[in-house]
């Protein structure tokens, strides 16, 4: 297995591991409107996003043994290129159903603004990762 698409396999997993749990923690240690007073999921989730922080940077700093070719730079184009465009709407879905679901109470919770902001982060590595692996299977007509 190539080193990059090795790397890419251990990120979407680690990543999607790591969204799971911060997703339980965040619905089962407290209920949304009284957030503000639990500290341990914070401190438990600040640890998530390092641990992963720095797995993700090993996994890069690997990277740049193995020579990169045309082919392999078209692939992390377009895997960066249809990234953003899933971030985007990822995070304007996720707002826009908070302003439905909030529209007539007096305001957001602020552990919405926490969930938006961390999960954002491991979707992004999550879509990078599995897109990077689709299209290195599929191609990405350099091949043509």
């Amino acid at each position: 297995m190539r080193m990059r698409r090795q790397s890419a396999v251990i990120s979407l997993v680690m990543w999607s591991v790591i969204m799971t749990v911060f997703i339980v923690l965040f619905f089962v240690l407290k209920d949304v409107d009284q957030w503000q007073e639990n500290q341990l999921f914070r401190l438990l989730s600040a640890i998530l996003l390092f641990v992963g922080g720095v797995i993700q940077i090993l996994l890069l700093s690997k990277d740049k043994v193995e020579p990169l070719d045309e082919r392999t730079q078209l692939i992390q184009y377009r895997t960066s290129s249809v990234s953003v465009i899933g971030i985007l709407l990822y995070v304007y879905a996720l707002v826009m159903t908070l302003y439905i679901s909030y529209e007539f109470e007096v305001g957001l919770p602020v552990a919405w603004l926490w969930f938006i902001a961390y999960t954002t982060i491991f979707v992004a590595f999550m879509l990078h990762s599995g897109l990077y692996l689709l299209f290195e299977h599929k191609g990405v007509g350099y091949e043509d």
